[in-house]
């Protein structure tokens, strides 16, 4: 008897135990203290401006919804966000969602994964957004890895606009082929991309697509198209304007025929693997390296002294538009302006004009700075003021006025 008892209670301990565990391995997201097993609770049970912080990896098998009402930050504290489902998108936020990643690698990922044939975004946004410092990703030849905006304009029954802040992200799509894009900005979509890195290596396919209203700040944008903007109609939801200030564009900045009257492509800042000149004002600088087979293009007074500054003897650069001011260019570098009406000062050279319009070859400096003072020792009928400097008289002024202020200093103690 004495033996089943202590059977009995092992085997209840076990239980206890297993029970413990399986508890612990539930919970995938906290709110403060409190824990939730799934990530749909976590976002259901969250009010205004809570933090939802991954505590594991999550496994989607349905879409993470977050509704209108919601305004919630997601932390995705180094864990990872995947599905494998063939339909619906993974994230679909018609609130304020903020994704970020507190930890300290920066680790966190949401990911599409799966076979290539799954359609769905990895994102797909109708309301407010940001995005910072997180990854995500898409297998997916069918979809795009993040929507922000309506492919069809006439579900977006409200009229608002949808708006995302993209911030030090990195979005990658693996195979997204057949004339698709890492992002896409569409009807309604207001898009700013302050920064991070886009990239999509499927020949033919591009990094962001945009229908309505697109700035970029800063990033590194990787595709054949690096940036394609695009207009169907007169709609004040599909704008077609984009305005490029700075990042690195390794793919072209284009339109297509039959989708490109009306739209706005401004270029007035970055580095560019193509000729981006048609997207630059003519009083915006812009300048290119010349007699390579693989130019790079340079918008904006700072690009273009960041570049000048790092040429090697011998290679060119010349300037297409606008005035620049050039300082620290290596001997050896030859710069030209292509026409008169461009203004260039290369180490404090005027370099302007069609004098140097076949090129001007930096010299050599010596290193040194040279000080040449007037030889102008002409009196003036006053007596006493001649223009030559005596160190001699200066030395016994500046000894006086020395004395003076420790005088006038002592003075002011003895009076505190």
């Amino acid at each position: 008897m004495k033996k089943v008892l202590a059977t009995i209670l092992a085997l209840v301990m076990a239980l206890a135990l297993c029970s413990v565990s399986w508890a612990d391995e539930a919970k995938v997201a906290k709110i403060g203290n409190a824990e939730y097993a799934t990530l749909q609770e976590a976002v259901n049970a969250a009010t205004a401006g809570q933090t939802i912080v991954l505590q594991d990896n999550v496994t989607l098998t349905a879409s993470l919804i977050v509704a209108g009402d919601k305004t919630v930050t997601l932390d995705l504290n180094s864990y990872k966000i995947t599905a494998d489902m063939n339909g619906p998108h993974m994230i679909c936020n018609a609130g304020n969602l903020t994704i970020t990643d507190s930890s300290a690698n920066k680790t966190g990922e949401i990911a599409k994964i799966g076979a290539e044939t799954n359609f769905g975004y990895v994102i797909e946004n109708h309301g407010t957004m940001t995005l910072e410092r997180c990854k995500i990703s898409s297998t997916s030849v069918k979809s795009s890895a993040i929507e922000n905006g309506w492919y069809t304009a006439s579900e977006n029954t409200a009229g608002t606009s949808c708006t995302m802040t993209i911030q030090n992200a990195e979005v990658v799509s693996v195979n997204a082929a057949g004339g698709l894009y890492t992002v896409k900005n569409d009807d309604y979509g207001v898009m700013v991309i302050n920064g991070g890195v886009f990239t999509n290596g499927v020949a033919g396919a591009g990094a962001v697509l945009n229908w309505n209203d697109l700035t970029i700040n800063g990033g590194t944008f990787t595709g054949a198209s690096a940036v394609r903007t695009l207009k169907s109609g007169s709609n004040d939801f599909e704008t077609g304007k984009s305005q490029i200030k700075n990042g690195t564009f390794n793919g072209i900045i284009d339109t297509l025929d039959n989708y490109n009257t009306g739209i706005t492509i401004a270029v007035t800042g970055g580095t560019f693997s193509s000729d981006v000149s048609d997207y630059v004002a003519d009083n915006t600088p812009f300048a290119f390296n010349e007699r390579t087979n693989e130019p790079t293009y340079y918008v904006g007074a700072e690009t273009i002294q960041n570049a000048a500054k790092n040429l090697s003897a011998g290679q060119w650069l010349a300037i297409g538009k606008g005035t620049v001011e050039l300082r620290n260019v290596p001997a050896g570098v030859i710069v030209r302006p292509v026409n008169d009406t461009v203004g260039v000062v290369v180490n404090g050279k005027n370099i302007s004009g069609n004098q140097y319009i076949d090129g001007y070859t930096v010299p050599q400096s010596s290193g040194y700075y040279y000080y040449y003072p007037t030889t102008d020792t002409k009196t003036t009928d006053t007596k006493g003021s001649p223009k030559t400097f005596d160190a001699g008289i200066a030395l016994y002024v500046g000894m006086a006025l020395t004395s003076a202020a420790g005088v006038a200093f002592v003075g002011k103690k003895r009076e505190d």
